[in-house]
């Protein structure tokens, strides 16, 4: 595999180690937060994907660069709710 073969692999082999965070961090707190930051996340990487395969064809739709968007706002929002959920250090 050629380094650019690689750089370009690189964006999802982020996503999906972002992933297993969430599901690391959600099989410790159970929270239902996190359970929804795991399924945005989950679309956006379905988006990348479609993304990757379709290419031009995909950037050209407007629905589709809405849902992506809409994807990442979820995710940002769900991650924003478990932080200010999440009791303090030291505080059980």
């Amino acid at each position: 595999m050629d380094s650019a073969n690689l750089l370009r692999f690189l964006p999802e082999l982020s996503a999906l180690l972002m992933l297993a965070a969430f599901v690391v961090l959600f099989l410790r707190t159970r929270s239902p937060w996190l359970l929804g930051a795991i399924a945005a996340e989950v679309a956006s990487f379905g988006f990348r994907i479609a993304f990757s395969v379709f290419g031009s064809e995909m950037m050209q739709n407007p629905i589709f660069l809405s849902a992506w968007q809409f994807s990442s706002l979820i995710w940002a929002g769900c991650l924003l709710g478990f932080a200010i959920t999440l009791p303090p250090a030291g505080k059980s």
